[in-house]
């Protein structure tokens, strides 16, 4: 249409589109809950996928690594757990907690990466933000995790001496919910970040990797150096967010202690970065990062 002062403007269904379609982008996480929701039951129907024993692997791969690492480390290497509060010394159980922890925040990252890449095809049909597989993989990993932390807890009270259980217990969901809110922007920046760079999943890879050995799974603390080429080694692993949020499942599960108020504040404090970080990139990178996938 034409106006008098000929200036061309689009029809009406033309602009309608575009409202709606601005309306679309402007919704939020919360509007999508039965998407993000699909996108979880895919991922785990996925994982176990003809396989003959299912689901069964979920308890199962845990359960081998946690041997094949305590032999390993606590026979052959002669490494061992802090005491529990119950006077015990296993060093399976105490490197369980750790590698469950671990666990959850390698596969946010790594699944989140291969999940967002894997909806490229449906993102370029429909708008879908990039935040949304995303969040579907870490339920998933959550799902999974909670499997495992549910096996702990079994071990926890029936491995001797036995009945390694206290109120803290109680504190794990918050624990969860921390370690939640710290993992998914960073599992999104990265995936946004592969995206546009295909490399960064090999990157991330070998980063994992260092990082597991930089953040107390298999050994205490107190086996570490305090100086190690002039550099504070011992100071640098603490201050490792990965680190304290092991140690703090390790404090409300295996010691049975309510983790330092200094740490709870350190810890959100790193989550509250990583989110605002997660914000910029996808203000500069997220908004259509499907045109790239």
């Amino acid at each position: 249409m034409t106006l008098q002062d000929g200036t061309q403007t689009g029809s009406s269904d033309e602009n309608e589109g575009k409202r709606s379609f601005g309306r679309v982008r402007g919704r939020g996480a919360w509007s999508y809950r039965y998407l993000i929701w699909n996108f979880m039951r895919r991922d785990i129907k996925a994982r176990y996928n003809a396989t003959a024993l299912g689901w069964a692997w979920s308890m199962m791969v845990p359960l081998l690594m946690v041997g094949v690492y305590s032999l390993v480390f606590g026979e052959f290497f002669g490494s061992q757990a802090p005491p529990a509060s119950n006077g015990g010394q296993v060093f399976a159980l105490w490197f369980f907690v750790g590698l469950i922890a671990f666990s959850i925040f390698r596969a946010s990252i790594t699944s989140g990466m291969g999940d967002l890449l894997g909806s490229g095809s449906l993102m370029q049909q429909v708008y879908i933000p990039g935040y949304v597989p995303v969040l579907g993989s870490l339920a998933g990993v959550i799902y999974q995790a909670c499997i495992e932390l549910g096996l702990a807890m079994l071990l926890l009270l029936v491995i001797p001496p036995g009945l390694n259980i206290g109120w803290t217990w109680l504190l794990l969901p918050v624990w969860l919910l921390l370690f939640s809110l710290f993992v998914t922007p960073i599992a999104y920046a990265f995936a946004i970040l592969n995206a546009y760079l295909r490399d960064t999943e090999q990157i991330i890879g070998v980063l994992l990797q260092l990082l597991f050995f930089m953040s107390g799974i298999m050994y205490t603390l107190d086996k570490v150096p305090e100086k190690l080429f002039g550099l504070p080694l011992r100071q640098i692993l603490e201050l490792n967010p990965v680190y304290e949020f092991v140690e703090a499942a390790r404090e409300i599960m295996y010691s049975l202690t309510v983790p330092a108020l200094s740490h709870i504040l350190y810890l959100i404090a790193w989550t509250a970065a990583m989110s605002g970080l997660a914000w910029l990139v996808h203000q500069r990178w997220g908004r259509n990062v499907g045109e790239v996938l």
